[in-house]
């Protein structure tokens, strides 16, 4: 019997399995990747005649029916593989979860929901910055109530993960700097949580460095290979890191604003991070001041308050370097609110140094909007 595998595929506007037969997965592994661009992909899949569905959703707006219809498609396949950035790694877990389990999505969120183990799943990254690759989690939108559901699992950890800088050569300008804003806030939250387990704080400094060292580089030299396979070793190493103690506040708030407002993960957290490191500055600055020591923006013999302050604002330097936006033109001053209190409540289960309360949320939220800027 012929073994299938499932490729879950970022495009444009849609979202696209292509199922391949295993021998050509295991050819493509054994041989360098160097090639295995969009176009040779696309080429492959013609020549070898190799079937492929096309959703008639748009991610954007239906997430959640989007990965129930391919759900009956997945049956077919042995093993699982992933390429492209966050959401196509995150629906090939999603996917492979509901169909070996056979349960509705809302079952599985939260920690351990699943009973069945997943067939292997391969994760190729073509962005730098959300860690899917090495996380055991995953987020998707309920389009209708506009809320990030994040669920997590051993089972969903990708067995292996290839980290191939010609993937991301022609990556935009803009999506280069979110995500990589993404792998630095990865790598904050896990060294300045209060979590100290594992493997968590060395990678979390390394992927601080790393960020630092090379993102204003992949967004102003976007084709030097060095360079990308830095960053992408940045967003392998910050998921490794909070897949070992999880993220922290700037998450709780930028779930929000992605689930209500659309706005890209990265984006959402660039935006929220200064803000939160101010607000956490009280109990997080000796973690901050050897940051800054780690990036390279401040040396030892300084204060710890003023490393944690300069490192703050190395941050807000190289957010403003790759052009990140300093307020979020979606954000409303009727939804703040509601937002605040929901982040509260997301980030009250994170183990932050310093926990919100419903004015210091709201205030956060208050210095994203437009109009107070």
């Amino acid at each position: 019997m012929s073994k299938w595998c499932l490729l879950a595929l970022a495009a444009q506007p849609s979202w696209v399995p292509i199922s391949l037969p295993a021998a050509s997965i295991n050819y493509w592994w054994s041989a360098t990747s160097r090639w295995l661009t969009w176009e040779s992909l696309t080429l492959r899949c013609k020549v070898l005649k190799m079937p492929t569905w096309i959703s008639p959703f748009s991610t954007a707006y239906y997430p959640i029916q989007l990965l129930m219809w391919y759900t009956r498609v997945w049956p077919r396949t042995n093993c699982t593989a992933a390429i492209g950035g966050g959401s196509s790694n995150d629906s090939a877990k999603i996917i492979a979860t509901l169909a070996t389990n056979n349960v509705e999505i809302s079952s599985l969120v939260g920690f351990g929901r699943a009973r069945a183990d997943l067939p292997p799943l391969y994760a190729i990254p073509t962005t730098s910055g959300t860690g899917s690759e090495a996380t055991l989690g995953a987020v998707i939108t309920n389009g209708a109530s506009h809320e990030k559901l994040i669920m997590s699992d051993n089972k969903m950890l990708p067995l292996a993960a290839a980290l191939d800088p010609a993937l991301m050569l022609g990556l935009p300008v803009h999506i280069t700097a979110a995500t990589g804003m993404d792998a630095l806030t990865h790598g904050i939250e896990a060294y300045i949580g209060t979590w100290n387990r594992g493997t968590a704080k060395e990678f979390g400094r390394k992927a601080v460095k790393l960020v630092f060292d090379n993102l204003r580089q992949a967004c102003s030299d976007g084709g030097n290979a060095n360079v990308r396979q830095n960053m992408a070793t940045a967003s392998f190493y910050g998921g490794v890191a909070i897949n070992q103690v999880n993220v922290g506040s700037v998450h709780a708030i930028a779930h929000q604003l992605g689930g209500k407002y659309g706005i890209a993960h990265g984006l959402a957290n660039a935006m929220v991070l200064p803000h939160l490191l101010e607000y956490s500055l009280p109990l997080a600055a000796p973690s901050l001041a050897r940051l800054a020591v780690a990036a390279g923006v401040a040396v030892a013999v300084n204060s710890e308050q003023d490393n944690a302050r300069l490192f703050i604002e190395a941050v807000r330097e190289l957010s403003n370097d790759v052009g990140i936006p300093t307020t979020c033109e979606a954000l409303k001053q009727d939804d703040i609110a509601a937002l605040a209190q929901a982040a509260i409540t997301e980030s009250s289960s994170y183990p932050v140094p310093l926990l919100m309360d419903d004015s210091d949320c709201r205030a956060i939220l208050q210095k994203l909007l437009v109009e107070s800027s």
